[in-house]
């Protein structure tokens, strides 16, 4: 049996995610921590599931795939820390933690080099 590293990787990140929770006493907006949690789950157990068939593809790697997905996760968790209750500054935080974190690896890291 093999242990994949990104599970235990996204176990301890949405364990992470639960200490900011308990730290701000449960006074998080849910919709964001939820489909937050939902939304990195999913993303990394499909792409460590399918990694074969994604690298097949050549239109990406799943390693940037699936290092975007954490570093969003972790830019999505900081995100909390911010005091933001109204929907539009969480949309925004939302939406911009997501698109840096999956373009972060694909900068760095080039598909042909």
């Amino acid at each position: 049996m093999r242990i994949n590293i990104h599970g235990r990787v996204g176990i301890f990140a949405i364990a992470g995610m639960i200490w900011i929770c308990i730290q701000k006493d449960w006074q998080i907006p849910w919709l964001y921590v939820v489909t937050s949690c939902l939304l990195y789950s999913g993303v990394v157990i499909y792409t460590s599931l399918f990694m074969n068939v994604i690298y097949e593809n050549k239109a990406t790697t799943p390693i940037q795939l699936l290092w975007g997905s954490h570093i969003s996760f972790l830019l999505l968790a900081g995100g909390l820390l911010i005091n933001a209750q109204d929907f539009v500054p969480l949309l925004g935080i939302f939406v911009s933690a997501i698109a840096l974190g999956i373009a972060i690896p694909f900068m760095l890291v080039h598909g042909d080099s």
